[in-house]
């Protein structure tokens, strides 16, 4: 019987704590039921880092939304700018995702996923040195697409195209003064 007396009694206590569905499916409501529940209780109560990031979902339009919650509410947080970078970047927000990246690679130096995320986004504006024997990938840097050759070909002068990368796309490159042909 204790536990049924201490459920009903945080049920209570936390009254009108549980977000409700309908403020869940428009994300821009969150900040205002939230001030309302702060008010109502008489102190400040925001949504957890980690509630937003699990309603964030995969729609770009919608993360946005909810990723902005968490870099209002948590501004050093650096998961709350590279999540929101990363529904930037699926969106095709190029500019706002760079923005987003390296805020969160100031926050987190040592964050390997933004550093190369940024990397691919901005390319280097005067790259040295020559490709070496090895596998690359080829993004174009305006559209964001990898060099792929059409329904994955094996023949001999199969045509070549722009894709979006799956990680499939790669080439080797072999350096020819290297190898004695000139």
């Amino acid at each position: 019987m204790a536990l049924v007396s201490l459920y009903y009694g945080l049920e209570f206590l936390f009254d009108g704590c549980k977000v409700p569905f309908n403020v869940l499916k428009n994300p821009a409501s969150i900040p205002d039921y939230f001030a309302t529940i702060s008010r109502r209780d008489g102190l400040q109560l925001i949504p957890d880092e980690r509630f937003v990031d699990i309603y964030g979902g995969s729609n770009p339009d919608k993360a946005i939304e909810w990723f902005k919650i968490n870099t209002a509410n948590y501004p050093g947080s650096f998961n709350a700018w590279s999540r929101l970078a990363t529904a930037y970047e699926a969106k095709g927000e190029k500019l706002l995702a760079i923005a987003s990246f390296e805020k969160a690679l100031a926050l987190n130096p040592d964050d390997r996923n933004a550093a190369e995320r940024l990397r691919r986004l901005k390319p280097a504006k005067n790259p040295t040195g020559s490709l070496t024997n090895a596998i690359y990938k080829v993004i174009n840097c305006a559209s964001g697409k990898a060099l792929a050759v059409c329904a994955d070909s094996t023949t001999n002068l199969a045509a070549i195209i722009q894709a979006a990368y799956d990680g499939h796309q790669q080439w080797a490159f072999t350096n020819l003064a290297t190898a004695g042909i000139r």
